[in-house]
């Protein structure tokens, strides 16, 4: 495979990459990635969902053979997300980051202040920024929307969110044995978070940000109120001991470890030593995790 405008700058990169759920039959996979803008000045702003066609075993995609699913233009070069799966339903899930720097929660100041407007791009309903989308690509090209997407008669939202604030959610996982959705979200200043999502959920939900880092008010924002974040994390740590930079894991189902079974194993881009990773298990109870 062979994206020519395909490159490397700050965050940038591939983001993602996913088989389709008929992989064997049609041999379609997805690939998320920053894009060079289409103007010539040679920035890697864009944010695209390519599909791609693969030879007939399936071992190598079909050089040029590809479709555009969707592009998004990011406002700065960091936080991108790019984490796409698909879910039991077979929709096509998407994670989007808030479209800025560090920096980005500050109104006009900061990397990205001035694009993410009064309210942060991740609380605008009418931005795909900052944001879990679902859409259906096996309908008509390049997607359609579900008909149960949680904001589709909602003239003052994006057909295609299904979840909201969020900062940089770059890795999230379903679990495989019950569909639960686990969101590793990237903090500004304090927190980094773990965000819940059962199976079965009518999504619509907000994680806060930037109302709220972790379940702790935003500071820069003076007009906090808790009440509109409909989903406070269901874990967060602290930027201390080197920590900073969330990586979201997976609910381990494999057969090698069992003393793993059931976990929530994640860790952190910045962890140095006992802290590089950390090992937690959903309870279900009034403590939510508990920590290994």
């Amino acid at each position: 495979m062979d994206i020519v405008d395909f490159g490397v700058m700050s965050e940038q990169g591939m983001n993602g990459l996913v088989l389709d759920p008929n992989f064997e039959e049609n041999g379609l996979f997805y690939v998320m990635y920053n894009g060079y803008r289409p103007d010539g000045t040679g920035e890697l702003i864009d944010e695209r969902i390519l599909c791609f066609g693969t030879s007939s075993d399936h071992k190598t995609a079909e050089t040029g053979v590809w479709s555009e699913v969707l592009e998004l233009v990011q406002p700065d070069a960091g936080h991108n997300g790019g984490q796409i799966l698909f879910g039991a339903d077979g929709y096509l899930y998407i994670s989007t980051g808030d479209g800025g720097s560090t920096g980005s929660g500050a109104t006009g100041g900061g990397s990205g202040g001035d694009d993410h407007g009064p309210i942060g791009n991740a609380q605008n309903l009418e931005s795909l920024l900052g944001k879990i989308l679902r859409i259906d690509v096996h309908g008509f090209e390049p997607y359609t929307i579900p008909s149960d997407n949680p904001f589709v008669d909602d003239l003052a939202a994006r057909d295609e969110l299904w979840a909201y604030g969020l900062r940089n959610p770059w890795r999230w996982s379903f679990d495989r044995e019950t569909g639960d959705m686990y969101i590793g979200d990237v903090g500004e200043v304090d927190w980094e978070e773990v965000n819940f999502e059962p199976a079965g959920s009518a999504g619509g939900l907000n994680y806060g940000w930037r109302l709220m880092e972790g379940s702790s008010c935003y500071e820069p924002i003076i007009d906090c109120d808790p009440g509109e974040v409909t989903t406070l994390p269901i874990f967060e740590f602290p930027h201390e001991n080197g920590l900073c930079s969330v990586i979201g894991g997976v609910v381990y189902r494999g057969l090698n470890i069992p003393s793993l079974q059931g976990y929530y194993v994640l860790s952190d881009a910045c962890g140095f030593g006992d802290t590089q990773f950390l090992l937690s298990k959903q309870i279900m109870t009034e403590n939510g995790l508990a920590l290994l």
